[in-house]
């Protein structure tokens, strides 16, 4: 299926994001000014038009991840964190709505386990209900504290074979 130990291998900063967010400091960084026309009258972010942007701005065939501030907006979806479309090797991520106010701390947790679930859609795995599993879909950026870094058993097999 996939290597697991992937990362990508370069990041595109949508918006005014910090390259500090990133803890692996050796993923090559830029800036990118957001199309106009990828925003909509609410200020959220077309996922389908940012990853047709993306694909012309990257600068890596490998994965690359297109990190943004701005709320990420895909039909049927209420909210999503992220998205990956593994064909073409990108990702999507946001860091809109993984805090609140009363936990401004939580950003740099709740978004590396945002980007661990993108990097296994990336290695070829799918949605998982178990609850140990970073491939199990939230809602709720609260959510995030409770699922861990790691796939399951029967992911991490998946993913090795």
């Amino acid at each position: 299926m996939g290597d697991m130990n992937a990362r990508f291998a370069e990041a595109v900063l949508l918006g005014d994001i910090s390259p500090e967010l990133l803890t692996d400091q050796s993923i090559p960084v830029r800036r990118c000014l957001v199309p106009p026309d990828a925003i909509d009258e609410r200020g959220r972010l077309s996922v389908e038009t940012i990853l047709r942007f993306g694909e012309q701005v990257r600068n890596s065939k490998d994965s690359t991840l297109l990190l943004t501030d701005l709320p990420l907006k895909m039909t049927p979806f209420v909210s999503i964190f992220g998205y990956t479309q593994r064909r073409k090797r990108l990702a999507v991520v946001s860091t809109a709505g993984l805090v609140n106010v009363d936990q401004p701390n939580r950003l740099s947790s709740r978004l590396q386990n945002v980007l661990a679930h993108e990097l296994g859609h990336l290695s070829g795995l799918r949605h998982c209900k178990d609850r140990r599993c970073v491939m199990r879909p939230v809602i709720d950026a609260s959510e995030l504290d409770q699922r861990p870094l790691v796939p399951c058993t029967t992911c991490a097999a998946a993913a090795a074979g």
